[in-house]
């Protein structure tokens, strides 16, 4: 509960977290650091701050003095700073034994009522100075530089908004309290005003349910233009999102155009001052929108400000005149006349005097502001309430003063009119305590009013002075009876009050920053246009390691980690995909550009991937016009009413278990996520052995082993195609606890699954031999030995050579 009312959050009346608000009242009421002032020491007000207020530590406190002189971090600073105060690069600022600061002109719109009793101290830490609960803030400091904030269980991340806007706002809402949020939206405040600039991309809907809501996501994003001498063009970033650091934006940039990602941009340079201008410089006859459609995906150029408004309300604001009826009752019977001219049941002057100074208008200990989430209609009508009750407590203290200062000078009127006998008296006076005594029991004036004529100098009984004297009563009077009408009339308060505004917005307001630009241009961006074209290998090894080269000259030149080997080479071009299929009926795909280039091991694939315990790779191809071969147009589907069209790639992939299906590539050539797509459904304990692409040739077989010593062979368009995941059909008959040991497709009379026997004997399961000649999916098979079982295959690498110049034509 301390952490969210006394650090992190900020008051919606103010808009300032506690130590903010130490910073600015120990600057105004014990430095007197006001705008026209002379800087001070940042450590001189850091001491002050912690030594009377805030004894969190002075790092805590400079850090927050530093925030609110910073003209890229708050949109209106009420710190001046001199000295380095940080950058937009992220550079931190000097130590505070450099700094000097003081306060800004608009921070007098937040203390300068603070000495009329405006508002309620309390002790502080240790109880030997009073500190203000809340500023009198005349400006809604909370909309207008925002406030970020990390609590227990809660945080705050408020925009900062232009002040005209908000205080157009507020006047609207003086005069039509009717007003909903989206009335205020879409005639008013236009949505965040971010001090770096940028443009903002949400639609006023949008904008009108985040405010509704008190919370939601801003869209920004840089704003930039093209310019063109010598022949050559620029693109111009002129503002950041905010919060965005310039000088690692640049950085990553650079990083691009030096990996090859950018290649529309040959260089990047900051030539940026007061103002933001990081400059791209263009190749020649390359697009700019495609440059930036990059950046604004891959760099924080298009940046996402996430809105919660979460701040410490007030449980209730009282107006004192409502809340105590005898006060308002002696208002309202106030009279200023002179006394010769006073009427019955009007109440004197020193009568309402004497209760403005015994009135109490604060609790001691007013009660803490709670948290809650507020839509934009109730955040102004908070800070429009606190206007009003700041305005009511300001007036009461004006008019306490001005009704002291009428009663002294009607002493001094009603001695003026007696004047030679006030001079007997005092002369024949033995003292001060006698003189005032016979003053007040002839002229019937109170002890205060006696005091002040007996210390009138001499000079001010001539008769120009008696005349000011005069003069002035009745400025007081005037202004007395002003107050008093402002104080029993709620409507020309705010009439006062809105006046109050205009005249701020006059004085404050400034042009926006940020632009509203739901229209801005969309910038198409596809990652194929920035990748660079290049013809590379694509090399996987069996235990799942994959990289790409250029080159190479034999697969045994391939560098591979001890105890492995190649399992697939295939060519492809970086802008085109991968694919990987698992055991787990899984297939992940990625960009070639994507596959670490290296002579060396390369990667895991598990490290670009959410792989499975046990899940490894079973298959692999290349989308690529010389890898891919489409089935055999006369051999049609096997499955009634399939969705698979003939002449599409396709794959056939087995199980332990015996299940197998056919399916094309489709919906699985583009990148997927690390969770990668299924490609085939697998019950319990079974997985999938092996994935081949097979064109549904006459003459292409399926070559199955069981690792009982069963083979079998059968013509792969047999295994029925299927459009999505499946479970498939059974291809081989097993039976007990067998399983399927592995597979392989064929088209030559010898080629076939090579396997070894337990007794160290190794056997090709090929039609060369009568007894596996091509027989119906789903038997049992031959054979392959009766007396022992298989332990394992032997599948030579999947080498895809490129066809001669290119022309498409495949080998393996």
């Amino acid at each position: 509960m301390s952490v969210i009312t006394s650090r992190a959050l900020p008051d919606v009346r103010d808009g300032l977290k506690p130590v903010q608000r130490r910073i600015l009242y120990a600057m105004f009421s014990n430095l007197r650091l006001t705008h026209d002032a002379k800087h001070m020491k940042s450590a001189r007000i850091v001491g002050e701050v912690m030594g009377k207020y805030h004894p969190h530590g002075d790092q805590s406190i400079y850090d927050a003095m530093v925030r609110m002189a910073q003209d890229f971090s708050v949109r209106y600073p009420l710190v001046d700073g001199h000295g380095n105060f940080g950058s937009l690069d992220g550079d931190s600022a000097a130590a505070m034994r450099y700094t000097e600061a003081r306060l800004t002109n608009l921070s007098s719109e937040l203390l300068d009522e603070i000495k009329k009793s405006t508002v309620d101290f309390r002790p502080n830490y240790d109880g030997t100075e009073a500190e203000p609960g809340v500023l009198p803030s005349q400006v809604p400091n909370l909309l207008i530089n925002g406030a970020t904030g990390i609590a227990v269980g809660m945080a705050t991340n408020i925009p900062p908004h232009n002040l005209g806007e908000c205080l157009d706002a507020l006047i609207a809402l003086i005069d039509d309290p009717s007003l909903e949020v989206d009335d205020l939206v879409d005639k008013y405040i236009k949505g965040p005003d971010f001090p770096t600039g940028g443009v903002m991309l949400n639609t006023v809907e949008e904008l009108q349910e985040i405010y509704r809501e008190g919370s939601g996501t801003i869209n920004m994003r840089a704003s930039w233009e093209v310019e063109s001498r010598d022949y050559k063009k620029f693109i111009i970033i002129k503002s950041l999102p905010y919060t965005v650091n310039k000088a690692t934006l640049v950085e990553k940039i650079a990083d691009h155009i030096i990996q090859g990602n950018l290649p529309q941009v040959q260089d990047v340079r900051d030539e940026s001052t007061a103002d933001v201008r990081v400059v791209l410089e263009l190749k020649r006859g390359t697009d700019p929108e495609t440059a930036m459609a990059y950046l604004f995906k891959h760099t924080p150029l298009e940046h996402r400000f996430h809105v919660n408004v979460t701040c410490l309300v007030p449980q209730e604001q009282t107006d004192p005149l409502t809340a105590n009826a005898e006060l308002r009752e002696m208002v309202e019977k106030l009279t200023v006349e002179p006394w010769t001219k006073r009427k019955e049941g009007k109440v004197r002057v020193i009568d309402l005097l004497d209760f403005l100074r015994e009135f109490e208008v604060g609790e001691e200990n007013p009660s803490v502001p709670t948290p809650a989430t507020l839509d934009l209609k109730q955040m102004l009508a908070q800070f429009r309430d606190f206007r009003m009750e700041v305005l009511v407590r300001r007036l009461l203290f004006e008019l306490e003063k001005i009704l002291g200062r009428i009663h002294i000078l009607e002493a001094f009127e009603l001695i003026f009119n007696d004047l030679d006998k006030a001079i007997e008296l005092i002369r024949a006076s033995e003292s001060k305590k006698n003189a005032a005594d016979k003053l007040m029991n002839y002229f019937g004036i109170d002890a205060d009013q006696a005091d002040a004529i007996l210390e009138t100098k001499l000079y001010r009984l001539a008769k120009l002075e008696i005349e000011n004297i005069r003069e002035e009563l009745a400025a007081r009077r005037e202004e007395a009876e002003k107050i008093q009408v402002l104080l029993l009339s709620e409507e020309k308060r705010w009439e006062f009050i809105r006046n109050e505004f205009v005249a701020l917005r006059d004085v404050y307001s400034d042009p926006r920053r940020t632009k509203v630009d739901v229209n801005v241009a969309q910038l198409e961006y596809s990652e194929a246009d920035y990748i660079l074209d290049e013809d590379v290998w694509v090399m996987v090894t069996k235990d799942g390691w994959f990289k790409r080269q250029k080159s190479y000259s034999d697969l045994s030149t391939i560098r591979v980690r001890d105890n492995d080997e190649i399992g697939w080479v295939m060519p492809g071009r970086t802008p085109e995909c991968v694919l990987f299929f698992s055991n787990m009926g899984r297939v992940y795909t990625m960009r070639i550009d994507d596959v670490p280039s290296t002579t060396g091991y390369g990667d895991p694939v598990q490290a670009y991937f959410d792989f499975d315990d046990g899940e490894k790779i079973v298959g692999v191809i290349t989308i690529d016009k010389r890898v891919l071969q489409s089935v055999a147009p006369d051999q049609p589907s096997l499955v009634e009413d399939s969705e698979v069209e003939d002449g599409e790639p396709q794959m056939i992939a087995i199980t332990r278990q015996g299940q197998g299906v056919r399916f094309t590539l489709e919906g699985f050539d583009e990148p997927s996520t690390v969770k990668g797509r299924m490609f085939m459904r697998l019950s319990k304990k079974d997985e999938v052995v092996n994935v081949e692409q097979c064109t549904c040739h006459e003459e292409e077989l399926v070559t199955i082993a069981s690792r009982e010593g069963r083979g079998l062979t059968f013509h792969s368009r047999e295994v029925s195609q299927y459009k999505g995941a499946a479970k498939g059909v059974k291809t081989i008959g097993l039976e007990g606890d067998d399983e399927v040991l592995d597979w392989t497709l064929s088209t030559g009379y010898y080629e076939g699954l090579e396997v070894e026997t337990n007794r160290g004997r190794n056997i090709i399961i090929s039609r060369s031999k009568s007894k596996f000649e091509p027989t119906s999916r789903g038997n049992k098979g031959r054979w392959v030995i009766k007396r022992g079982h298989l332990i394992r295959s032997y599948r030579p690498p999947v080498e895809i050579q490129k066809g001669e110049e290119d022309d498409g034509s495949e080998e393996e």
